[in-house]
């Protein structure tokens, strides 16, 4: 195995002369690890963070990851584009459906029609203006299937939103979540779309037709080569579409005041995002889903669907040579980047079974942001692949959401991590540290 005659030097000589601590006459009681030294009257505890790693980007797949009308509470909709990620673009797939059974007058005339999406206090990227589009769905959306990351449907050319009102300007970045939380994003609707609405809500509450079916849904998007991913909160009462409307007066030749009909979102309704990866002209052009790139000196964690990092610790089988090693603790140390987007907030870290199927092995590791790392305890894995328990000597570290299942909370934030040849300074660097006794 590569470096392996330089690793037996290594064992040996860190057995002299790495941190060495020698507990004489009786075992250590309050150490870590402590109820894993064995059972001699003489203990030497020694550290290692020098063994190699072999560290790789990969990109995800976006066809495994659910999107869908779990995550009610925060669809997301905008683009963001860094250099080193590339462009971010999530498109919201929305159904609405009608309030209640309409008492709709025959002769009305539509005055405005305005969309209305509460905030769910997430949002990402650049803060630039985005020129927004809503647009019919020319199918509609199923409550029966699963959608994902990679899911699309098709979408009618129109624009609906008035000519003149697609600016949006997104929240800056020093407004905290609960500012977000408290405001709404608002589009001005063509008018014929309410005209549109109305007539099929009373349609179907006339049992002559299915709102849903006929209505389809809308999708919320943008072309705007960078701006800022925001979520949408679609539990939100004030998350609706919103029809201001006059009865018209056939025998006054007049207009009666002004009355307004709601649609919402209700269980009746599907809602999901599609996020779009565009790595082009960035750091990561050349990462895919079949051709990782080498974290030797930086890897790439990114939510939605975005990049994860493998990390073999295999050359830590020099281990072996010491038949009378035990693992006290072993630390995987993840410093990150610095930058100016908030890092992925916590990794989760997998492992392969013997099928190769992925299995979670950690709760969520919180960012240390203060201190730039992350700190992932691999005490159990580690003594599990050395006693040939597991297959793989291989971890995954993923944004904090569940694998082939839904994300808890969808969001897209991205982290550079120092790979283990990032510098000279070690410190800095991705490192495995372990601690081990030598009876």
């Amino acid at each position: 195995m590569r470096y392996k005659n330089s690793l037996k030097q290594l064992g040996l000589f860190s057995f002299f002369t790495l941190v060495i601590v020698i507990t004489s006459c009786k075992k250590n009681t309050d150490g870590i690890g402590q109820n894993l030294l064995p059972g001699s009257d003489e203990v030497y505890v020694l550290n290692n963070d020098t063994t190699p790693l072999m560290v790789s980007t990969y990109a995800e797949d976006a066809a495994a990851f659910k999107t869908d009308r779990s995550q009610y509470d925060n669809i997301l909709i905008g683009n963001y584009n860094d250099e080193t990620f590339g462009l971010v673009a999530c498109k919201a797939f929305i159904q609405l459906d009608k309030s209640l059974p309409p008492a709709l007058p025959t002769f009305f005339v539509v005055d405005s029609v305005v969309l209305n999406l509460a905030y769910s206090g997430y949002s990402y990227g650049n803060s630039l203006p985005m020129s927004m589009k809503v647009q019919w769905l020319s199918h509609t959306l199923n409550l029966e299937q699963s959608y994902t990351a990679s899911s699309t449907q098709s979408v009618l050319p129109e624009n609906l939103i008035i000519s003149g009102y697609e600016t949006l300007r997104p929240p800056s970045n020093s407004d905290s979540i609960a500012q977000l939380a408290s405001t709404d994003v608002r589009f001005l609707l063509k008018p014929e779309v309410g005209e549109h609405l109305l007539r099929e809500a009373q349609l179907s509450a006339l049992g002559g037709g299915f709102f849903v079916d006929a209505f389809k849904g809308m999708a919320i998007s943008t072309d705007s080569p960078d701006g800022k991913v925001i979520g949408i909160n679609l539990e939100n009462t004030n998350t609706k579409l919103t029809v201001y409307y006059r009865e018209f007066d056939q025998v006054n030749q007049t207009l009666k005041d002004q009355q307004r009909y709601d649609f919402l979102i209700s269980d009746n309704c599907e809602a999901f995002t599609q996020i779009i990866h565009k790595r082009e002209n960035s750091e990561l052009a050349e990462l895919s889903i079949s051709e990782p790139i080498s974290g030797a000196e930086s890897a790439y964690v990114q939510a939605g669907a975005g990049s994860y990092v493998e990390v073999d610790i295999s050359e830590l089988d020099w281990l072996n040579e010491h038949p009378d090693a035990t693992i006290n603790s072993a630390t995987l140390i993840l410093p990150f980047k610095t930058s100016d987007y908030y890092p992925v907030p916590n990794l989760t870290v997998w492992r392969k079974n013997s099928s190769g199927g992925f299995v979670q092995i950690t709760s969520e590791i919180p960012a240390k942001t203060n201190l730039g790392y992350y700190s992932v305890n691999l005490t159990a894995f580690t003594q599990a692949w050395l006693e040939g328990e597991l297959d793989y000597s291989t971890v995954y570290l993923r944004a904090d959401f569940e694998l082939l299942q839904s994300f808890d909370y969808s969001y897209v934030n991205r982290i550079g991590l120092n790979g283990p040849q990032h510098s000279s300074d070690k410190s800095q660097n991705m490192r495995l540290s372990v601690t081990y006794t030598i009876d």
